[in-house]
């Protein structure tokens, strides 16, 4: 990802919103980067690309990357742009237990929009595929979400290794 803006707290002293535009613009570019990825692969498969950037772009308090950020600064340590990275990748594994969370709970809706495993429902319904809409739905919002379960090493891979060090403490091994 590229460079981020140094977050320095805004002028309304609000510490989550000086964190939450370097983040969104770290996920963002790297999401949109991943589905040109996927895109290559095969058309079809933009639809799980859109299902996760919509998700992470329909909002979030993004509390996360806030906590890992201005905990880092606590230290005493000076800004880094691999610690907004650090938090875009929370965001990320965030975004991984929704997309599984609304599937076991039968969620239908997240963030105002269609959940996951209802638009994959809905295209495989409106495509006139064989199979059962619902199940393929499910089957599809899982393995969806474990993209993002996946990501945030691919993300790390960008960060100094220090930082990479300390996100490997913090994240499930896979």
């Amino acid at each position: 990802p590229e460079p981020t803006p140094e977050p320095d707290g805004d002028r309304h002293g609000d510490p989550v919103a000086t964190v939450r535009g370097p983040v969104e613009r770290t996920l963002a570019l790297f999401l949109a980067a991943r589905r040109r990825e996927a895109v290559d692969l095969h058309p079809a498969i933009d639809q799980i690309g859109h299902e996760i950037s919509g998700l992470v772009a329909a909002g979030g308090k993004r509390l996360r990357p806030a906590f890992a950020y201005w905990g880092h600064r606590a230290t005493g340590a000076a800004h880094d742009d691999g610690v907004v990275v650090a938090g875009a990748a929370l965001e990320l594994l965030h975004t991984f237990a929704l997309l599984h969370d609304d599937v076991m709970d039968g969620s239908e809706t997240r963030r105002g929009l269609p959940a996951a495993h209802v638009a994959f429902s809905a295209t495989h319904r409106a495509s006139g595929w064989r199979g059962e809409s619902r199940r393929f739905g499910e089957g599809a919002a899982a393995l969806a979400g474990d993209l993002p379960h996946v990501y945030p090493d691919v993300l790390l891979g960008d960060v100094p290794p220090d930082v990479a060090g300390v996100g490997l403490h913090v994240l499930p091994e896979s």
